[in-house]
């Protein structure tokens, strides 16, 4: 009679079928109690089972600090973990956690105090569930010590049906009573004893339930019965998983190891990238035909980053490029997108885990709008859930079965402020949701979905708190949505560009302006010619209170200037940009026009068009008000009677050094002279300044030099501009920056030409 192909279990994956025979026990008095126990274990579970296809380890000389810090716990060498039964060792997916234990259980192996192993592994029916743990235990103590076996064959032999009890009542069978003697011998009570079970991926048992019940049976076994075995348990910080370690008796007996960045994981991937990629200079088939020296620099740096701290990325990229039969340089391309992928797919065994893992999320639509907005650049928890219309504290549980993979973390805002970021653990995870061809149904670039969540964004910010994070998402968002009649009815009623700016994102206001440009609405709307309009107005009222503050004009005039804006303090110091100019200056002529090139032309532009700029353009009447101000701050500043600090320091250094009896000469002499008596007496006038101000204040007058040479060229002729500029005289001793100083008295007798030929009797 012909079996039907869902006889046995049946998942259907991804468009594929995957074939899973169960194992069902049919225990009867006649079968051989041994043979029951060997047909209840998984002897693919072992860490050094032949089964497994490049089982992971760790890498020469990586993750030495985790491996000693867990070695240190087993050997009781650790006073804060010794006296822990459990270590529980999580991380995030692909960070390596199977490795780790992998090589814990061989390191306990060969020194003979490994009791047993169990890898659990998702895609193996005979090892992704929790009814062959006890049974594989059992059976590795039993090779372990052999006086135990007859102890386990006659529980066996008692009741043939053992392995159908609960997991405690397993353990209590096959475990504690046949260890007994052991136990009461204190054989136990050593940390040479092969006492350590290593248990790995508890994540990859398929039911959470049976997580949990694998967690208690360990717990309530260890509590009841006392039993002198420790555990290291590996798994992925999965909910159901951390909350059982975070409660009850478990947590009182746990210890926990972390996979996070204080181990510096990122160092060792960049070591085993290293060795990886000079093995296949040394042994790959076609090592002749790669480029040398490879891989660049940046390329490698590109692949640490990418992993961020997960193994499995790098781990991945390291299987796709060793292909012996393709050309490795071409290989790594394809990784870093410099040449088409075409039928190659190099990220398959990725892209499976990270399939696998968002398909456990329950509601699907809300969660794949989290991960957009996450990836289109907002990561304030409480801003999307206002924005998805979600209750405070949603998130937490939308994504409690993504947390492998997604974290929320706690941060600080200034005066002890906090807020909740989103985070993902994988740089990669990116990737794989913008990429239709490898995410799928997963996919969160989707224009609709684009346009809709830029249409809720923007109400965000009209209606509430104007957020930097908000305005950059809405900015990737229009710049990757199809256009809606939503997105139409914003862009009419709404100034998007003044929003971008009053949330201080100026230089998104370009590429804004940039994503709807092209955009064709079906009645004909000119989105662009409308939200530049709007954005003008915006604009006008700012340049107006610009204009009333004369520190702020001169800031305006060299907006077009190239700036070294590394160090803010000196323009603070030159413009007195305290907290009241920082508020009108909503445009950002400080900071944004000078260090983001393409939103700086952006404003002169405005600025140099009069039908935009009206009465606002930046004509020779606003560059003449910043002539005045740059030359009265030179003109009044200490370096015109005192030579520059660093100067002064460093020439002083010299000659005390080189000529120690002519300096206490000249020291002797200076304290006398006129000129010194002067410099003091201004000083007095001028009040103290800290060595800080000092410094800044010297800044500020180097800086003032070539705006002085920007917009003097450009000013009119007036009375109050003359006269500055014919009392203007750089002294003897200023000599600092000298090219600049005469680039300024060029420029102002350039400027006095132009006076003299409109008025030959001008003095």
């Amino acid at each position: 009679m012909p079996t039907s192909m869902f006889g046995s279990q049946t998942v259907v994956t991804g468009g594929q079928f995957h074939l899973q025979n169960t194992h069902h026990h049919h225990n009867t008095v006649s079968k051989d109690p041994w043979e029951c126990l060997l047909e209840a274990a998984s002897p693919t579970a072992f860490h050094n089972s032949n089964d497994i296809c490049d089982p992971p380890k760790c890498h020469p000389n990586t993750r030495v600090a985790v491996l000693n810090k867990i070695m240190d716990w087993i050997r009781g060498l650790d006073s804060e973990t010794r006296e822990a039964l459990i270590m529980w060792l999580n991380g995030a997916a692909g960070s390596g956690k199977s490795a780790i234990a992998r090589s814990i259980a061989e390191r306990c192996y060969e020194e003979g105090i490994l009791l047993a192993s169990y890898f659990f592994a998702r895609a193996d029916p005979t090892r992704n569930h929790g009814r062959s743990l006890i049974a594989t235990i059992a059976y590795q103590a039993s090779t372990r010590f052999p006086d135990i076996r007859d102890a386990i064959i006659r529980a066996v032999d008692r009741d043939p049906f053992v392995f159908t009890h609960s997991l405690e009542a397993q353990m209590l069978a096959l475990i504690v009573t046949p260890l007994r003697e052991l136990i009461e011998a204190g054989y136990f009570n050593t940390p040479d004893s092969a006492r350590v079970v290593v248990i790995d991926g508890l994540d990859e048992c398929g039911d959470r339930n049976n997580q949990v019940k694998i967690l208690t049976a360990i717990s309530t076994t260890l509590r009841l019965h006392r039993l002198p075995l420790i555990f290291l348990i590996a798994s992925r910080p999965e909910h159901d998983i951390r909350h059982s370690f975070d409660v009850g008796h478990l947590k009182e007996i746990t210890t926990r190891l972390a996979l996070n960045d204080d181990y510096l994981p990122s160092d060792d991937i960049r070591l085993f990238l290293q060795d990886k990629f000079t093995e296949i200079k040394e042994t790959h088939p076609f090592k002749a035909q790669i480029p040398l020296p490879w891989p660049a620099d940046k390329d490698l740096r590109e692949l640490v980053m990418k992993s961020s701290g997960q193994f499995v990325y790098a781990s991945t990229v390291v299987k796709f490029i060793t292909s012996s039969r393709h050309r490795p340089s071409q290989r790594l391309n394809i990784i870093l997108g410099l040449c088409p992928a075409h039928r190659e797919m190099p990220f398959a065994e990725l892209d499976v885990l990270y399939r696998h893992i968002l398909s456990s999320a329950e509601d699907h639509k809300t969660v794949l709008r989290i991960l957009s907005l996450l990836f289109h650049s907002l990561n304030y928890v409480s801003a999307i859930e206002q924005i998805l219309s979600l209750n405070s504290g949603d998130i937490s549980w939308l994504l409690c079965d993504l947390t492998s993979l997604i974290f929320i973390e706690d941060r600080s805002r200034g005066e002890g402020a906090l807020w909740q970021g989103l985070n993902a653990f994988h740089a990669s995870l990116q990737d794989f949701l913008l990429d239709y061809s490898r995410s799928q149904e997963f996919y969160i670039g989707d224009p609709l979905l684009c346009a809709e969540l830029a249409h809720s964004c923007i109400h965000y910010l009209q209606e509430g708190e104007k957020n930097y994070s908000v305005a950059r998402s809405v900015v990737e968002l229009l710049c990757n949505a199809t256009p809606t009649q939503e997105l139409l009815d914003d862009l009419t009623n709404f100034s998007i560009g003044s929003l971008l700016v009053d949330c201080e994102y100026q230089w998104g206001v370009v590429e804004f302006f940039t994503a709807i440009k092209l955009w064709k609405f079906d009645d004909g709307s000119d989105v662009h010619s409308h939200q530049l309009w709007l954005f003008d107005q915006f604009a006008l009222g700012i340049m107006e209170k610009m204009y009333s503050d004369a520190n702020l004009t001169a800031l305006v005039t060299v907006a077009k200037m190239k700036v070294n804006y590394l160090s803010l303090n000196k323009a603070m110091y030159l413009f007195q940009l305290h907290k009241a100019q920082w508020v009108l200056d909503k445009l950002s002529f400080s900071y944004s026009v000078h260090t983001h090139s393409e939103y700086g032309q952006f404003i002169s532009e405005f600025l140099e068009d009069p039908n935009r700029s009206g009465v606002y353009a930046l004509n020779s009447q606003w560059n003449t008000a910043g002539a005045v101000y740059f030359l009265k701050h030179i003109s009044s500043h200490s370096e015109q009677i005192l030579p520059s600090i660093s100067v002064t320091w460093r020439r002083k250094y010299t000659r005390q050094r080189n000529l120690p009896w002519l300096w206490r000469k000249l020291v002797h002499q200076a304290h006398s002279s006129e000129a010194a008596q002067i410099v003091k007496l201004r000083l007095r006038r001028q009040g103290r300044l800290t060595i800080y101000q000092l410094s800044n204040s010297e800044g500020a007058f180097h800086l003032a030099l070539p705006c002085l040479v920007h917009v003097l060229p450009k000013s009119d002729i007036s009375e109050e501009l003359t006269a500055l500029a014919r009392r203007q005289k750089f002294g003897p001793l200023s000599r600092k920056d000298a090219h600049r100083k005469r680039a300024v008295t060029r420029e102002i007798a350039r400027y006095l030409a132009r006076v003299d030929a409109e008025d030959p009797l001008a003095e």
